[in-house]
């Protein structure tokens, strides 16, 4: 009865020849060691068969030896000699081993490219990620389909009240001016007009019973329908049309330059606007931004001079040390 690897004395073994390349070794540790480096066979991680292919059997190591009258090596056997080595040896099964667990095998079977797994789970795993068929076919495929182009994200201008559906089809009477006016724009974006147009509905010249100065409130339109920008000598004149009639979206348009260009120009008028306006979390930030060159030259700063006393009081408190 022949010896099991794990009993093998390799003292007594008087070697093995490959019969690949006609190499003898002196046992079955080198062996294995020589067929891993000078005949390697790929095998799945997953699979519980050889790659190989399709039109030539793998045949195992073990078979590739001719073992000597004192050695139990045999082509048949598929036992490990060590537990370091079993799990590569388990790689190569014998026809005879290999017939013990077709049955379980069979039912794992890539039909694509013909290897066996273990589980229904590394099958599935297999034709979703590494059956060489389908990588071939998806490459195909990637060759025929035409490539996809990056598009780059567009920076479009600033929308322009003018771009929106102005159209001037009412005339405000103002004292003994005419301001024309969209009765859409303005409903859409103020309470006030929305009513006011409604009580003088199908008549085109509604007088305006609030006190405002004509010139400025022309000015107040015409950033409105972006005829004209926001600058610092327009800011204080529009932004009190926006706040005294409700008009929602050219008050942020004013709030907006408040916070955002007016600073750089004059710090001072932008906290006076903030505090007028209360603006709170605006004010704040911009106390926050002021050097200490700013303070020393207040005493010239027409904006910090207009500035009602109790502003004045909060600047002096929190920077007062540096004058």
């Amino acid at each position: 009865m022949p010896q099991p690897f794990t009993n093998f004395d390799e003292e007594v073994d008087t070697g093995v020849m490959c019969q690949i390349c006609d190499c003898w070794l002196s046992g079955r540790r080198e062996f294995d060691r020589h067929c891993e480096q000078r005949h390697p066979i790929v095998v799945d991680a997953d699979s519980t068969t050889v790659v190989h292919s399709y039109d030539q059997p793998v045949t195992p190591p073990s078979a590739f030896l001719i073992h000597s009258p004192n050695s139990d090596i045999g082509s048949s056997s598929s036992a490990s000699y060590s537990p370091a080595t079993s799990r590569k040896r388990n790689r190569y099964s014998s026809p005879g081993d290999s017939s013990s667990s077709s049955g379980k095998s069979n039912k794992h079977l890539c039909l694509a490219c013909g290897r066996y797994y273990s589980s229904e789970w590394n099958l599935e795993r297999h034709k979703r990620e590494s059956c060489p068929l389908k990588t071939k076919r998806s490459k195909v495929n990637e060759e025929k389909s035409p490539k996809l182009l990056k598009l780059e994200t567009l920076e479009l201008p600033p929308l322009r009240l003018s771009d929106t559906n102005w159209v001037a089809d009412c005339h405000l009477i103002i004292g003994d001016s005419r301001v024309a006016v969209s009765k859409t724009v303005l409903s859409t974006s103020s309470t006030y007009f929305a009513s006011l147009f409604q009580y003088y509905e199908g008549k085109n010249e509604v007088p305006l019973s609030e006190t405002v100065d004509p010139s400025v409130f022309s000015l107040a339109m015409d950033v409105f329908n972006g005829q004209q920008n926001l600058d610092e000598s327009s800011i204080d004149f529009v932004m009190f049309v926006a706040d005294k009639f409700g008009i929602k979206s050219l008050y942020e348009k004013c709030e907006s330059f408040v916070a955002e260009k007016l600073p750089a120009s004059s710090v001072m008028h932008a906290i006076r606007l903030a505090d007028e306006y209360n603006m709170l979390d605006l004010k704040n930030a911009l106390f926050s931004s002021i050097s200490i060159d700013v303070f020393r030259g207040l005493s010239a700063d027409r904006d910090y001079c207009s500035m009602e006393p109790k502003l004045k009081a909060e600047l002096l408190e929190k920077w007062g040390t540096f004058l």
